[in-house]
């Protein structure tokens, strides 16, 4: 069997030749030497995988028991205006006038997180039941 196999190999190879030229048969026995290569190594992955101990899930933390993000303990202008949701100018007035006090530091303006709130916690309920 295995002279026959030699025989038929023999002579399809030379009849190859007589079609292509030997780079390109080299070319196409390279490609199909690495399709061989890789069905192999997919195959050891799959048995691997297969054979490998399946983790249990992790349960995902529940969005309720999150921490929401910390938020500043002092704002910057900018940052003071955005959360009040006036504008620079607005945000001055109320400085200037001791209705929002402010600190300055190293030539920073700057309102701390709880006299924003203190601020905006001060300010009358519109539209609704007043508690």
């Amino acid at each position: 069997m295995d002279e026959t196999a030699a025989r038929v190999a023999d002579a399809t190879i030379a009849a190859l030749r007589s079609m292509f030229s030997e780079s390109f048969i080299r070319g196409v026995i390279e490609r199909e030497a690495k399709i061989a290569v890789q069905a192999v190594l997919l195959a050891e992955a799959e048995r691997t995988r297969i054979s490998a101990p399946v983790p249990s899930p992790q349960p995902e933390p529940s969005k309720a028991v999150q921490q929401p993000a910390s938020r500043p303990t002092a704002y910057r202008i900018n940052g003071a205006a955005k959360e009040l949701g006036v504008g620079r100018t607005k945000l001055y007035e109320l400085i200037a006038s001791g209705a929002l006090p402010a600190r300055k530091r190293d030539g920073v303006t700057y309102i701390r997180a709880v006299d924003l709130e203190a601020y905006a916690g001060g300010q009358p309920i519109v539209g609704g039941a007043q508690s």
